[in-house]
């Protein structure tokens, strides 16, 4: 999972139910069963998911059985059935449908119901992007809720979009001592270690952080969360170190560059691709950075590589040749007013050489060349740009 470039899906597991009567309680089992199996059904597909087709198709499967659910008990009057419609809408992406359910039910007068129904408005807030007012408001319920999926999925949302550090240390670290996560959860152990890592790091404890990744290495079997891991590993071990040259077959915006000959000034490599939704948030940032600061000494590097198809947020063109790639890469340079040098590899050598596993990663050189910070996803961008500008004033 790419740091805060994290995509989650809230499985809204249902809660205790009660005062119910016996007609009733037989309804609202079989909606949960029949919920239960759609959720676990779509995990499966997704898991075995090898390609964007397989996946949509499990979207689209998912979709269809969560409507054919809600038509079946759409005449069903009971709040315990109405907070099974606000999780089969949420987990169907029909965030203002929820929201307007939850608030109906904010809105009436039994009590247990409104504190489970606001446990349901903090995944909405979070689908809304209001990290903030999720936050203030799974810290109201949060002593309320029962030990169960939903409560150690928002841990695991809040180990990264808490607005502290030490909130997120907070939630990260209750995350991780979880014992018995359940399996769709357990995947992402390795990456909330990261970011507890990188916290390390970011507060001068090169140390800790080393230590925080070989704890979370001895503790990870998924291959993928390892490689990720090693990968950081490798990248933190960089910190301090000349940084390795990178080749290019074609460079934009630019004659080639080398780094040995780019000492005097600060560089910010950006490893990244047209097709990364993370990437494209970061380059903003970046392309005003470097307008704003590039007289001052500031070199922004693009890095990315031909992949033999292009996609990006308006087109997807599939297969393409490496001139037709080429073609809509310019094309996307100009769209996003990337003014910095891009720098086109024919291989994944320079990815490999820097340890990259997930993308945007980027590595921060001083004048000297050497190697003084890394970033993983796309992050804060107002902690991007200050830390942009500190090094160019350091």
């Amino acid at each position: 999972m790419k740091r805060n470039s994290i995509i989650l899906i809230l499985t809204l597991t249902v809660i205790g139910m009660v005062g119910c009567g016996k007609g009733n309680q037989e309804t609202i089992n079989k909606f949960n069963t029949d919920f239960q199996k759609i959720r676990s059904d779509f995990q499966t597909s997704v898991a075995n998911a090898k390609t964007r087709e397989i996946y949509t198709k499990a979207v689209s499967d998912r979709d269809a059985a969560l409507e054919a659910l809600l038509e079946k008990n759409k005449a069903e009057k009971d709040d315990e059935i109405e907070l099974l419609r606000v999780k089969a809408l949420m987990l169907s992406n029909k965030v203002e449908e929820a929201d307007k359910k939850v608030e109906a039910l904010l809105s009436g007068k039994n009590e247990e119901i409104k504190i489970r129904a606001k446990a349901e408005k903090v995944g909405i807030l979070l689908a809304k992007k209001d990290k903030e007012g999720a936050y203030k408001l799974f810290r109201e319920v949060e002593p309320s809720m029962k030990a169960g999926d939903q409560l150690y999925e928002y841990y695991l949302n809040f180990a990264f979009y808490a607005s502290t550090p030490e909130a997120k240390a907070e939630y990260a670290n209750k995350f991780v001592a979880v014992k018995d996560l359940p399996i769709h959860l357990k995947q992402y152990v390795g990456y909330v270690y990261q970011e507890l890592a990188f916290q390390a790091k970011d507060d001068g404890n090169m140390d800790k952080a080393r230590e925080i990744i070989k704890t979370a290495l001895s503790k990870t079997t998924e291959e993928r969360s390892r490689k990720s891991l090693e990968s950081q590993l490798k990248m933190l071990d960089m910190i301090g170190k000349p940084a390795t040259e990178l080749k290019a077959e074609k460079w934009l915006n630019s004659k080639k560059l080398t780094l040995k000959k780019l000492k005097g000034k600060v560089v910010l490599i950006d490893f990244w691709a047209t097709w990364c939704p993370p990437c494209r948030q970061v380059i903003p940032v970046l392309a005003a950075s470097y307008e704003e600061l590039k007289d001052k000494g500031l070199v922004v590097l693009g890095y990315t590589k031909y992949y033999g198809f292009y996609r990006d947020d308006q087109k997807n063109a599939g297969k393409v040749e490496k001139s037709a790639e080429l073609t809509l890469t310019r094309e996307f340079l100009k769209r996003f007013k990337m003014t910095y040098p891009v720098a086109i590899a024919n291989d994944d050598k320079g990815f490999t050489d820097y340890g990259i596993e997930s993308i945007p990663t980027l590595f921060f050189i001083d004048r000297k060349g050497v190697i003084v910070d890394v970033e993983m996803g796309s992050g804060d961008p107002n902690k991007l740009k200050t830390k942009i500008e500190n090094l160019v004033n350091a």
